[in-house]
């Protein structure tokens, strides 16, 4: 099973869709529920979301989270429920709110690590109490405050109590008599079952008089005016609350500096709380952005990975769901990072570029690495496929490397079989999922291996011989780069890695002559497609933000990228010769590179990449280059 999304690209000429698939092994691991006094959000451990960490927004992942960091939401998607609203009322000592509170709970218990806690009302109190005044039982007490440690009463007590509350000629359904027993109502609808409730215990009567109060409007208001205030006051809270915070006008509104709540006792006749609404939305205006705020972090729960359907098309929809709640309503890196008037968009463009190539760099030497001390060998394809999977767990958005790890996987597993197969090798059932399964966990051994020797210094300090922090810098401005560039351009980048992957391939099958001609001209059209969409992409980015099509390339990556497209990796290799673990130029290399720059193409020098990475506090990355390769001149 997989989630597949279409992406949809317009041109002048025809509409074209992509592909990406998104495997739920990868994507739908175990979640967790992030909550805050904005609302909760449901999200991937390995899910990178923002995190404000000494006044700068970092990316980091879910599992990382603690309570009271704080954690950047969408305004749009703030969902505020009862028990936010009931955190704000209860602060606001101007409101009689936790008086109310207090006088229709029995008990109301201490708040738990997950923020939540136990309310005890007090029907089910005296309900159990007075239904208990002939009964021995010791652990009564616990049991209807429901303590820890303590059962509840069984089915059958309730069944038994049902029964005799109903014999006082109470008149309501058995469900609805069950729920006053647990706790899940305060009060009933009918306040004259108060009455009849005083058969069972004598309480019932004064709650049932305080009705009279209210009307009456006289002395202390007692059990009925506490349940109303109480009940009437969270929900047209929460309602006035979150279509204020939805208003865009009110969001632009400039707002007073001091709200004076109405003083004393709350109005009994008309309930009308404008003032005291208006003081808790100023509250919770002061911590929202018009378009993204940053919220601490009450309380953390995890939460088990789904288990396996039987039914394939429940599966599918579960996933679907599943996956819709990822990162929802969580401040995406474009949401941070805008794209200013006074920013290069080219010169943006330009550094990711240099950025993402050390980053990769850096990746490459570490599997290296990783490779060496490894007992077992592995295949050259599936370091490759290692280092796209550390950078979609790193990287927000990078569903290009997603579609492309996922790829490669396919690719090793067909290779593996088709060995077999020359070799006449039985290949077993369920191959292409056991060995998949197999690697993606492998995948992920690795990952914990590169994330723990990140965290300790040794990826920087031992192995790439860097200042220390320069990698998780790099993790951090490859984030911030990527968000600071237009969205059109990260589907060029798509567009184009799509382009040259269909060109390889048409390459393959035509050698090895496995292409019809009506084949040929199908998948041919595909390309010319695609080649379409990014030439519309370009002329997009060119007249909005004025970042031009040509790019400037670090030799050796442009070099070994154009030689993978024409499926031609033998002769990067004729012309780039190693010696003790360096590249070293070759006639055969400075040929490809004058014919390049005859072509237009233009490179980096030495200096150039230096400043950039001078002014972004990360020189030492400079030597993850083999520098006289991609420099020389």
């Amino acid at each position: 099973m997989s989630s597949k999304y279409l992406l949809l690209i317009s041109t002048k000429y025809r509409k074209l869709y992509i592909l990406i698939e998104i495997k739920p092994e990868i994507m739908l691991e175990e979640a967790m529920q992030v909550g805050t006094g904005l609302g909760s959000r449901i999200t991937n451990l390995e899910t990178l979301i923002p995190r404000l960490i000494d006044k700068k927004v970092v990316f980091r992942p879910a599992k990382e989270t603690e309570v009271n960091d704080w954690v950047g939401f969408r305004t749009d998607y703030i969902d505020l429920g009862l028990d936010q609203i009931d955190i704000a009322l209860r602060e606001d000592k101007e409101l009689d709110y936790e008086k109310a509170e207090n006088n229709i709970y029995y008990h109301i218990s201490k708040k738990k690590e997950d923020g939540s806690q136990t309310k005890i009302p007090k029907l089910r109190y005296y309900l159990l109490k007075g239904l208990h005044a002939n009964k021995e039982n010791s652990n009564l007490e616990n049991m209807i405050l429901k303590k820890d440690g303590f059962k509840d009463f069984s089915p059958e007590d309730y069944k038994e109590f049902i029964s005799e509350i109903k014999s006082k000629g109470i008149k309501v359904q058995e469900q609805t008599i069950l729920k006053w027993l647990t706790g899940e109502v305060i009060a009933p609808r009918n306040w004259e079952n108060f009455k009849l409730l005083g058969e069972i215990n004598p309480k019932f009567n004064d709650i049932h008089r305080s009705i009279y109060n209210t009307l009456q409007c006289e002395g202390d208001m007692g059990f009925h005016t506490d349940y109303l205030y109480y009940t009437r006051l969270r929900r047209t809270a929460q309602k006035s609350i979150m279509k204020k915070l939805k208003s865009k006008k009110y969001l632009n509104k400039k707002q007073p500096e001091n709200l004076e709540p109405k003083k004393g006792r709350y109005p009994i006749k008309s309930f009308n709380f404008t003032d005291e609404i208006d003081s808790i939305v100023e509250r919770f205006m002061q911590q929202i952005d018009t378009d993204l705020t940053f919220v601490k972090v009450s309380y953390i729960n995890q939460i088990p990975k789904p288990k396996k359907k039987r039914n394939k098309k429940k599966a599918k929809n579960t996933q679907e769901r599943e996956h819709h709640l990822v990162r929802q309503g969580f401040v995406s890196p474009r949401d941070v990072y805008k794209l200013r008037d006074q920013d290069n968009p080219t010169q943006i463009r330009d550094e990711l570029y240099l950025l993402e190539q050390a980053l990769y760099d850096g990746l490459t030497r570490y599997i290296q690495h990783r490779e060496n001390i490894r007992t077992t060998k592995s295949e050259g394809i599936f370091d490759t496929m290692i280092n796209q999977y550390i950078f979609s767990r790193k990287i927000a958005e990078s569903e290009t490397n997603v579609d492309n790890f996922n790829h490669n996987i396919d690719a090793l597993i067909f290779n593996e079989k088709q060995r077999m197969k020359n070799k006449n090798q039985k290949i077993p059932k369920k191959y292409n999922i056991n060995r998949k399964t197999e690697l993606i966990k492998y995948a992920r051994t690795e990952f914990e291996n590169f994330e723990n020797d990140l965290k300790l210094g040794y990826l920087d300090n031992k192995i790439l011989k860097l200042e220390p922090g320069t990698m998780q810098k790099l993790f951090d401005l490859v984030n911030k780069y990527r968000a600071m560039t237009p969205i059109e351009y990260t589907f060029l980048d798509m567009a184009d890695s799509s382009y040259q992957h269909n060109l390889k391939i048409i390459k393959i099958l035509k050698e090895k002559n496995q292409l019809k001609k009506k084949q040929l001209e199908k998948k041919m059209e595909k390309v010319e497609g695609i080649k379409e969409i990014i030439q519309d992409l370009e002329e997009k980015l060119e007249k909005n933000y004025g970042i031009k099509p040509q790019k400037k390339y670090l030799f050796l990556d442009y070099f070994a990228s154009k030689m993978t497209s024409q499926n031609d990796e033998g002769a990067f290799y004729q012309a780039t010769i190693v010696e003790n673990g360096i590249v070293k130029n070759t006639p055969l290399l400075k040929k490809f590179k004058n014919s390049y720059e005859k072509q237009g193409m233009k490179f980096f020098q030495d200096f150039e990449v230096g400043e950039v990475f001078n002014k972004l506090g990360i020189y030492s990355a400079l030597n993850l280059f083999d520098r006289q390769l991609n420099f020389f001149r």
